[in-house]
């Protein structure tokens, strides 16, 4: 039998993983931090994933990440394609623009490249079973459900809690203690 961890533990392994990736951004080389930028932003991606329980009307053996525009951050995040969310098998698929294809995505992550896209890409998705994450500055108070934030040497993230229950989407509390939020 599995041994399991309880929410706590859980918590506290994100805890660790995060403080030990965000030590690693100090550098004394200005070219490696954003890559090492880019892999906290995934492991982070990953990791919230577990703690957002998707509406029923989504819920698939198969968890799709959809990057919307071009960014470093594809190639980290298509790491994930075939890991383990629970029972589901995490797909990764790189879009270059917002169309009817987005509708199969769970998680949508908006790169930087792909703001012109904003406005109709959050006003497309509100309330619908798609969570919506990214790095773009404000991008949480603009609509979508998770930003992102570099902070001096670390990352956290901000939740929008109207946008995120708009979708249907369950936040575990144990997310909610580590985040910032817009109510």
């Amino acid at each position: 039998m599995k041994p399991t961890r309880s929410p706590v533990q859980g918590l506290r392994l994100i805890a660790l993983f995060l403080c030990i990736l965000a030590a690693n951004l100090v550098s004394t080389r200005p070219e490696a931090a954003p890559v090492q930028e880019d892999q906290v932003k995934a492991a982070i991606l990953y990791k919230i994933t577990r703690f957002i329980q998707w509406p029923r009307t989504a819920r698939t053996g198969t968890l799709t990440i959809c990057m919307l525009g071009k960014d470093p951050l594809n190639d980290y995040v298509s790491s994930l394609k075939g890991r383990k969310k629970m029972s589901q098998t995490i797909d990764v698929n790189i879009l270059a623009t917002f169309d009817s294809k987005t509708s199969a995505c769970n998680l949508l992550f908006v790169n930087e490249s792909a703001q012109t896209q904003l406005e109709h890409v959050l006003n497309s998705l509100v309330s619908t079973p798609v969570l919506t994450v990214s790095d773009i500055k404000d991008f949480a108070e603009q609509g979508g459900m998770v930003e992102l934030v570099r902070e001096s040497n670390r990352v956290s993230f901000t939740l929008n809690l109207p946008a995120a229950k708009a979708g249907g989407f369950v936040i575990s509390s144990q997310l909610m203690k580590i985040a910032r939020f817009i109510r």
